[in-house]
């Protein structure tokens, strides 16, 4: 798996390294990831021209290796603290990122943002799936949704594709860490290196990740 993210100070590395010879995804790999830096990317957001950068980079690894399955997590807001990057960056985001995404992961604020559609029932998810800009046969896995019809003190991923949509309820624990929505990404990532089917994939990564807040502030 190769990961970009998606940070003022990283992707000016990177680029620097592009220039040079260190900079390109290397065609072994077998999938490719971005996410940012969540709340902190407030401090020093990246910007539009940096995701266009991504985007170039991203081509370039899909046309050496047309297996290449690429995740694409937004991290861009969420309901309590809102949009963490500038709005100008939702516009290239659905422009330019997802339209490439095999497997895409915006939380229902997100998709909001992201389609102009306020979430609130797998119909909504529906046709936020077919109003975002991603291809035909491409993944959107909505996460943390809280439905009109979701079982009470659960959250659930959705997941919804040319066959429909499936639904993967867990226990909402009450705290939330920095970094989970990475955490679930990549392991959903690497279930799926692994051989799993994407629902298995989903659900294990909700089984994992839901032990690094419930075991925060534990002692070892």
């Amino acid at each position: 798996m190769f990961f970009i993210f998606l940070s003022r100070p990283t992707l000016a590395r990177w680029n620097d390294a592009a220039n040079g010879s260190g900079g390109t995804v290397h065609p072994a790999k077998r999938s490719l990831l971005t996410s940012s830096a969540g709340p902190a990317s407030r401090e020093d957001p990246y910007r539009p021209e940096d995701l266009r950068l991504v985007q170039r980079r991203i081509a370039e690894a899909k046309a050496a290796n047309p297996d290449l399955i690429y995740l694409c997590g937004p991290i861009m807001g969420d309901a309590g603290p809102g949009l963490y990057v500038p709005e100008t960056i939702v516009d290239v985001m659905r422009e330019r990122l997802l339209p490439m995404a095999d497997i895409a992961t915006p939380n229902p604020f997100e998709l909001t943002w992201l389609t102009g559609r306020e979430i609130a029932t797998p119909a909504d998810l529906k046709t936020a799936r077919q109003v975002l800009h991603i291809a035909t046969e491409a993944r959107l896995i909505a996460t943390g949704c809280t439905l009109e019809d979701t079982l009470d003190s659960h959250i659930e991923s959705a997941i919804l594709g040319p066959g429909g949509i499936s639904r993967h309820p867990t226990v909402h624990l009450p705290i939330a860490l920095p970094g989970t929505s990475d955490l679930f990404a990549g392991m959903i990532v690497a279930g799926l290196g692994h051989g799993f089917a994407l629902t298995h994939a989903v659900e294990t990564a909700q089984t994992l990740t839901s032990r690094a807040p419930s075991r925060a502030g534990k002692p070892e």
